[in-house]
């Protein structure tokens, strides 16, 4: 995704604290860095997938977003299935390093400690603040590795 799209006024934030068997993603939007979801519990599933992009759908229409940028922690190996989804289905996916999470929580509230219903909000923050890289996934044969 170029500079120009992540900056864009209307660009909505999908920030994804991702785990084994299920994820929490909240949804944020750049003009206003406002929370426009609440916490939502996706299952690492198809369908847990389907619930994400339609709940995502339904935002960008009501709020009449140009553009989305699915941003995960990276933890471990478990963020590999949901963003391999995500990128197959046309989707700009960003990471951002779990360390930056860690800093920025400590940084909003010093008395904190990991919460799962608090990272999704940080992680579109660190988006917006442009602390995010766009993931690179394996194609073709190299994907079969």
């Amino acid at each position: 995704m170029s500079t120009r799209q992540t900056k864009n006024s209307s660009t909505l934030a999908v920030g994804i604290d991702v785990h084994k068997k299920r994820h929490y993603a909240r949804v944020k939007i750049r003009q206003t860095r406002e929370i426009i979801s609440p916490i939502l519990k996706i299952y690492n599933s198809k369908r847990g997938l389907d619930f994400l992009l339609e709940k995502v759908n339904h935002l960008m229409e009501k709020y009449q977003a140009k553009g989305v940028i699915f941003a995960l922690e990276p933890t471990g190996i478990y963020w590999k299935p949901l963003g391999y989804a995500l990128h197959d289905r046309g989707c700009f996916v960003h990471l951002v390093n779990p360390v930056q999470v860690h800093y920025k929580r400590k940084q909003e509230d010093p008395a904190a400690n990991k919460n799962d219903k608090i990272d999704p909000g940080l992680i579109c923050d660190l988006v917006y603040d442009g602390k995010s890289n766009p993931a690179r996934f394996m194609l073709g044969i190299f994907r079969l590795l």
